[in-house]
């Protein structure tokens, strides 16, 4: 666990010397298919967090975006998830505070693509992502 923490730091170190502007001009179907598949997969997740999460959990979420932000096969879109977090920060408090946070960074890439902003409330994100009486796992780690 403080490995990763470790990495973490050591990115936003790396990412506070360079910036870059968006371009999001990942412009393929393919990309378009991964894009689509990812903002589903972050959404429901986020749609499932606790309100009152424990320390791993939100610690986990970290994860989540390092692995994002440093894997996604669009440099573009990398660069723009890099810059968001530096400049806003990560916002893992409670279900609210994550959801409302993906969905205002899921409308800066719409906004930046021209695409049709998405409603952010709690009631359209839960009712579109969230599933009846999820529970969240245990805690367990790697090593």
């Amino acid at each position: 666990m403080k490995c990763y923490l470790i990495v973490f730091v050591l990115f936003w170190q790396l990412i506070i010397s360079s910036a870059s502007q968006c371009m999001c001009s990942c412009d393929s179907a393919r990309m378009d298919e991964v894009g689509r598949a990812g903002w589903r997969f972050l959404h429901t997740l986020a749609a499932n967090y606790p309100e009152q999460p424990h320390f791993h959990q939100k610690f986990a979420w970290y994860g989540v975006y390092e692995t994002v932000a440093t894997f996604y096969p669009c440099e573009n879109c990398r660069e723009h998830l890099w810059d968001n977090i530096m400049r806003h920060g990560l916002h893992v408090q409670n279900r609210t505070d994550l959801n409302m946070y993906l969905c205002w960074l899921h409308n800066d890439v719409n906004k930046e693509q021209g695409k049709e902003l998405f409603p952010c409330s709690m009631d359209t994100l839960l009712n579109k992502y969230g599933f009846v009486n999820s529970t969240i796992s245990k805690r367990r780690y790697l090593d």
